[in-house]
């Protein structure tokens, strides 16, 4: 019996990866069994494909595959005779590769032209490009601009650019986060309050902590005046640019107004 099955490139939930890691409701790979993985991995695919290869050894199960037999390889894409037969027998009004570089999308229109269709129709849209089809024939339409749609858990699209920036700043240089009491409306000074994350060395670090707590009392008092927001602005901008000058880092600065 062979069975033919999707998953030589080890995609996660593919039938092929389900069979070997026991979770297809339909077939179960015993040690009498021999897996052929019949395409070489493709680049950034490697992982995958041997951590399935790994499991089915560790079970003794008996393994094919293109680095122990090299001509197993078999492309997963058309070649030429594919492209030319399948054109043939389609016998499409329109044709439209939409796989695949641009080279590959240009040599697809040659083929097609070696095959009597007309340059106009094979389709070569760009990203963006709408495309109409009205009483079976097609034209270009509008262009629309395409952007990056970011999903933060369920909330789609609604992720601003300084909010991703300040996700990166935290995850590549840490965070600062100074706590400023306020009694009645005026600030406490005395009693400033640090936290860190990402710093392994800033718990050890009086001195830096003490560094932080004078430069934020000092800006307060210089700039009392002014509204919170502007005084929360001079302290990320002053205490940044103090710690990339003694410790070569600029992490996110948070400064906390907390009313006791």
């Amino acid at each position: 019996l062979c069975i033919i099955i999707a998953g030589s490139q080890g995609q996660p939930g593919s039938s092929l990866v389900r069979a070997v890691f026991g979770e297809h409701p339909l077939i179960t790979i015993s040690k009498a069994d021999k897996v052929v993985f019949s395409t070489e991995p493709i680049p950034g695919n490697e992982g995958n494909v041997y951590s399935t290869i790994d499991e089915l050894s560790r079970n003794t199960v008996d393994v094919a595959y293109s680095d122990v037999d090299p001509g197993l390889h078999v492309s997963g894409h058309a070649g030429l005779v594919e492209q030319q037969l399948l054109i043939s027998l389609v016998k499409a009004r329109y044709l439209l590769p939409i796989g695949g570089t641009d080279r590959h999308r240009v040599q697809f229109k040659k083929v097609a032209h070696g095959l009597n269709y007309a340059p106009s129709d094979v389709l070569l849209p760009v990203s963006g490009q709408v495309i109409e089809f009205e009483s079976q024939r097609a034209k270009f339409a509008e262009k629309l601009t395409l952007k990056e749609l970011m999903v933060d858990g369920l909330r789609v699209g609604d992720v601003g650019t300084i909010v991703l920036a300040d996700r990166k700043t935290m995850a590549e240089e840490g965070m600062v986060t100074v706590i400023i009491p306020k009694h009645k409306g005026e600030f406490d000074t005395q009693n400033i309050y640090v936290a860190s994350r990402g710093f392994v060395f800033m718990k050890q670090s009086d001195e830096m902590i003490n560094e932080i707590m004078k430069t934020t009392a000092a800006i307060i008092h210089e700039n009392k005046d002014l509204a919170e927001g502007e005084i929360r602005k001079k302290i990320e901008k002053q205490l940044s640019r103090r710690l990339e000058e003694v410790i070569g880092r600029k992490p996110l600065i948070v400064p906390v107004f907390m009313e006791m």
